[in-house]
């Protein structure tokens, strides 16, 4: 964790670490270890959290999460190890990777009052299927 860090995630973007060192020595005191991830594997982790599982979190809230599928991959964890993430922040705020994720489809913007009548068709839709 020395030296600049650079990335695009707006959540990320820090002039400085704050006490880079302690948190450093932190991870490690608890057996703990950092797996760097890049930009690109945060934004797909994000896509595949919004599009497989409904959940919509900031680029920055799908940075942990991008870290364990690297760790999986790398074999840092197994199939038998027990993994808590904490998916935070409102993907709604970034409209860029809303316009991302959705393609080349359009994002629509609901108006406040309109929210519980476009839940009601949704759910319709549901029990019809």
């Amino acid at each position: 964790m020395r030296g600049p860090v650079q990335t695009s995630i707006s959540g990320l973007q820090m002039a400085i670490l704050y006490d880079a060192e302690g948190a450093s020595r932190a991870v490690l005191s608890s057996g703990g270890h950092a797996t760097a991830v890049s930009d690109d594997d945060v934004r797909n982790v994000q896509e595949l959290l919004a599009r497989e599982h409904g959940i919509l979190v900031e680029p920055a809230g799908a940075t942990a999460l991008a870290g364990v599928v690297a760790d999986v991959r790398s074999g840092k964890v197994g199939r038998d190890d027990h993994v808590a993430v904490v998916l935070t922040g409102a993907g709604y705020k970034d409209v860029e990777a809303l316009r991302r994720i959705a393609g080349a489809h359009e994002v629509p913007v609901i108006p406040a009052d309109a929210v519980a009548g476009v839940l009601a068709r949704l759910a319709e839709r549901q029990t019809d299927e």
